[in-house]
């Protein structure tokens, strides 16, 4: 529909498009101009070449006249070329955004429709960078528990960077994973996880100091990213943790507390490693805690707790 709208928007263009020659508009352009241009004085040199008496005319003053039109076309083609290169630059600067969002720096001294032009480009291409990074923020972000998601959070770990050789234990990623949470959404539904979810980010959100952050990594698997943590301050967090969530009121009335248990898993971040090394060993003690029930808590290279 759209297609039919535009080609009888712009006939005329459409027509003047399919001339034979070369494909460049601004060639275009010259072509039509020179034939225009020249139209007149080729019919005046047909008309004295055939149809006038020998020495009648000046045919030194006709060519002449010929060559002047022709050196006129020639500076008509580099007119042409020049007045259309903000338009081109438009265009590079449409294929420069594809391909990596950078905004164009246009010059102001344009006027008129190329002003215009430049101008709607440049808000058109900004606004819509607005709108990729919101849309690229929202992808990052859990829906339903307004934390970050597990592309949020290797985004923001990747950011944080490593440590030294003298401060190897500045970083501590901490993995809860919540224990029978499948058995609750069978027995009292989706919803009451869902308020389950959003309760245990409030809570583990609250429990954390303002340096530190969580992310939901699964479905029922949180992340806590701590920093300057020694071994007391993880066992004594997930003894709070765990006591706290022993009797979580799911609705405000309280009509519903359930006792939600969980498994937990931690590793410190050592000189030399990478995030994802420390993301694997922190699941894989995670992993090791899940395997034996009396353990709620695990600290790769450590005492578990």
């Amino acid at each position: 529909m759209e297609n039919q709208i535009a080609a009888f928007r712009f006939p005329l263009y459409d027509l003047l498009g399919r001339l034979p020659g070369p494909r460049r508009i601004a060639h275009k352009i010259v072509l039509v101009a020179l034939l225009g241009a020249l139209m007149p004085l080729f019919s005046l040199a047909v008309y004295v070449l055939f149809f006038t008496l020998q020495g009648s005319f000046d045919q030194v003053t006709l060519l002449v006249v010929l060559i002047g039109s022709l050196l006129g076309t020639v500076l008509i083609l580099f007119a042409i070329q020049a007045l259309l290169t903000p338009i081109g630059a438009v265009g590079k600067a449409l294929a420069a955004f594809e391909k990596a969002h950078g905004l164009p720096q246009f010059s102001k001294h344009y006027e008129g429709e190329i002003a215009q032009l430049t101008n709607d480009a440049q808000f058109a291409l900004t606004s819509l960078r607005h709108s990729i990074e919101h849309l690229e923020a929202c992808a990052q972000v859990d829906v339903l528990t307004r934390l970050p998601n597990r592309e949020g959070a290797d985004a923001r770990l990747n950011r944080m960077g490593l440590v030294d050789d003298q401060n190897s234990r500045a970083l501590l990623l901490l993995f809860i994973d919540l224990e029978g949470f499948g058995r609750i959404n069978e027995v009292y539904g989706r919803a009451v996880g869902d308020r389950i979810l959003q309760h245990v980010g409030h809570l583990l959100t609250a429990s954390l100091r303002e340096r530190d952050w969580v992310a939901r990594w699964g479905d029922d698997q949180f992340l806590l990213v701590l920093s300057n943590n020694d071994r007391q301050d993880v066992a004594g967090l997930t003894g709070r943790l765990r006591d706290q969530l022993k009797a979580l009121p799911v609705d405000e009335a309280a009509t519903l507390v359930l006792d939600i248990g969980f498994c937990a898993g931690a590793a410190y971040l050592e000189a030399g490693m990478t995030v994802d090394e420390l993301v694997e060993k922190a699941d894989h003690a995670r992993w090791q805690a899940k395997q034996n029930p009396d353990m709620h808590c695990f600290v790769a290279g450590e005492v578990s707790a």
